[in-house]
């Protein structure tokens, strides 16, 4: 029997930097706004998987957090690790001023 997947909880934070690409990419492509959607949605159940245990390159967000991250073109997901809890802290359109050093 395999351990069963970390929880997913999504910062509001998070939660609204994804509506901003999904609603501008909406405007002119619904189908390509599906399709980011679904591969974030995949990137969050890889991270939170506990094989492959999958880590991200380490950052510093600008407000000290210490975190990883994890790029699904165009937006990179900014996550840390709880005991049986992925934390997603932010979900960051690429092409926006960095907020990670």
């Amino acid at each position: 029997m395999t351990a069963p997947a970390d929880r997913i909880d999504i910062a509001p934070e998070a939660r609204i930097d994804l509506d901003e690409p999904l609603t501008f990419i909406a405007d002119g492509n619904p189908r390509a706004t599906r399709k980011l959607a679904s591969e974030i949605d995949a990137a969050f159940v890889l991270l939170a998987a506990p094989t492959p245990h999958l880590e991200g390159a380490p950052v510093t967000l600008r407000s000290g957090v210490s975190c990883r991250r994890h790029l699904v073109h165009p937006v990179v997901i900014y996550y840390r690790r709880k005991p049986g809890m992925l934390d997603v802290l932010r979900v960051h359109h690429h092409a926006r001023e960095p907020i990670a050093r």
